[in-house]
């Protein structure tokens, strides 16, 4: 069991280090992160004992960082893979693999609905700095839901936080210079014994899976027996294997001059020659385990890269860590919410005036409305302001209002909420060139977030050709063909020899320049610069429904009064 100790010791010394990164006000990683989803949430009055006062939450914080998601993903993105050699001529193999690798990675993203874990994956990483892509192949399932009975096994993806994502090498971000990599977790007990169970581990290993509450404060659990939980890690590393290899060559039988030896037929004769060789492979090995017992250990995945994409929001120096964009706005939030309490506490105990007067004048004050007050021993001359009145309240400084709205336009200034960036120009003021200009240019801080997206997606379509190439092998894909879907039989270990450039697409599907781009084909075609056939091929299928059939018809239609016009030049003659 020493090598188990040594792995829970890497995942130990993981929490160590995350501990010891001092941030904002000398917060430690942890507790920043779990401040962070608080605050996002909505929970802004945490630790804060404020006892006799409302607690109202503006929440500047989740505003922004909905609007930044939003920002980020308004345009659509798919990943492509070209061969190293492209030819517009001519349609190579290399270039035949890439259009069915391209296809699976489409139908892969369709299942893994991966517009919304884009955008879940962005919420995460704007929310704590940080997240990962884990993706995985598990030999039970079955692909295209069990439509192909003799085909097993399928590609998952699931998002981790970084809280629980743990590099070898934590001074440095490259997922694949790392010496190991481990992701923790939380699962059912019973899961976890069932799984040890497939991997044939020993039956005493198993029941040492137990159930334990090592969870952070933020992590809520039901409770009840025979449901408990354990925390699990699994351990990816690289290796380098040695494997011998046999090479079996064909060659001529000499004699001892030299001269070839014939057969029977005159034959030169022929024998196999079995060459041995070492040739070494590097791998990822991975190891799943809770604190005393192995799930599996060090199965050889096949692997030439690491699983894990990683996706950090602000890249930050010398640490694997993102930069949680929103800690720096947590003070003034936590202002904003209590000047404002206090506010509304000053109000509800001053706005409605005391009532003052003398009680041996008046026994019976009330406020009942239009009710008479019967005033007693009244002497001539006595004014009515002497014996009855109001206490005037201290006004509250109107500084206080100033200094808030200040605060408030001043955050949303910095993190990027402003109006040009919410697009709220009166477009009677503005042309439609001016309101795509001004949303492009409050696009310009997000930049390099959404090149780290970019990277993020292209990483995991790396990862996806090589789980693609090391499992699939010949099975069937479904790809789509002049707009029609088929099923074709595809051998998908040709991957594992040839080198697809992995290219990230974007597409143009914000609302101000999807308009532009439209309304510039609509004058192309008006004026006759382009001809019907361009215009819908570079329209949308959500801009005209069943738009491929509608090009298939019009080029059927114009073949055959070619055919016609030819056939009638034919007698003309």
């Amino acid at each position: 069991m020493e090598e188990l100790v040594r792995e829970w010791q890497l995942y130990e010394a993981g929490k160590k280090y995350n501990n010891s990164i001092k941030c904002i006000n000398n917060a430690n990683y942890y507790d920043l992160a779990e401040a962070l989803v608080d605050f996002v949430n909505g929970n802004q009055w945490r630790n804060l004992e404020v006892t006799g006062m409302r607690k109202p939450v503006f929440n500047i914080m989740n505003k922004a960082l909905r609007f930044w998601v939003a920002s980020i993903t308004a345009n659509n993105t798919k990943i492509n893979l070209e061969p190293l050699e492209y030819s517009q001529t001519e349609q190579t193999e290399e270039m035949n693999v890439a259009d069915f690798a391209t296809a699976e990675i489409a139908n892969l993203f369709e299942k893994f609905m991966m517009d919304n874990r884009i955008r879940e994956a962005l919420y995460k990483a704007g929310t704590i700095g940080d997240v990962a892509a884990h993706l995985y192949f598990d030999p039970t399932k079955k692909p295209y839901g069990g439509a192909f009975h003799d085909v097993e096994g399928e590609i998952c993806f699931e998002l981790v936080s970084g809280t629980n994502v743990f590099f070898g090498n934590a001074n440095n971000a490259n997922v694949e210079e790392q010496p190991y990599i481990i992701i923790s977790g939380r699962d059912l007990v019973q899961n976890l014994k069932e799984e040890a169970a497939r991997y044939m581990a020993e039956q005493d290993e198993v029941e040492q899976i137990t159930e334990e509450r090592d969870y952070t404060s933020n992590d809520i659990e039901v409770e009840a027996d025979g449901y408990g939980k354990a925390t699990y890690i699994i351990v990816y590393k690289k290796k380098t294997i040695k494997e011998t290899k046999q090479e079996i060559t064909q060659v001529e039988v000499l004699d001892e001059f030299g001269n070839p030896v014939l057969d029977e037929m005159g034959n030169p004769l022929i024998e196999e020659q079995i060459e041995e060789y070492e040739e070494e492979r590097e791998t990822i090995l991975v190891s799943k385990c809770v604190k005393n017992a192995y799930i599996y250990k060090d199965v050889d995945t096949g692997l030439s890269h690491y699983p894990v994409a990683w996706l950090p929001w602000d890249r930050q120096e010398s640490q694997y860590h993102g930069r949680p964009p929103l800690a720096e706005a947590m003070e003034t939030q936590i202002f904003i919410n209590l000047m404002f309490a206090m506010m509304m506490f000053h109000l509800s105990m001053t706005a409605f005036p005391k009532a003052v007067y003398d009680a041996d004048k008046i026994t019976n004050w009330t406020n009942k409305i239009a009710e008479a007050i019967p005033v007693r021993n009244l002497n001539p001359g006595d004014n009515i302001r002497n014996i009855a009145g109001y206490l005037e309240p201290a006004t509250m400084s109107t500084q206080l209002v100033q200094v808030i709205q200040m605060a408030y336009d001043m955050t949303k200034d910095l993190l990027g909420v402003t109006e040009a960036a919410l697009g709220e120009i009166n477009p009677e003021q503005a042309s439609g060139k001016a309101i795509i200009a001004t949303v492009q240019q409050s696009m310009i801080p997000l930049e390099n977030t959404k090149a780290n997206m970019y990277e993020w997606i292209e990483d995991i379509g790396i990862i996806l050709l090589d789980m693609m190439g090391t499992y699939y092998g010949l099975r069937p894909i479904v790809i789509e063909r002049d707009g029609n879907r088929q099923a074709q039989i595809f051998d998908f270990s040709q991957l594992k020899n040839i080198y697809l450039n992995v290219r990230v697409d974007v597409g143009t599907t914000n609302i101000w320049s999807d308009q532009a781009r439209k309304r510039t084909l609509d004058n192309l075609f008006v004026s006759g610069k382009i001809d019907i056939i361009q215009y819908l091929e570079r329209l949308d299928d959500s801009d005209i429904p069943g738009r491929q059939g509608l090009i298939d018809d019009i080029k059927q239609t114009m073949t055959d009064k070619e055919f016609i016009y030819g056939q009638m030049a034919k007698f003309v003659e």
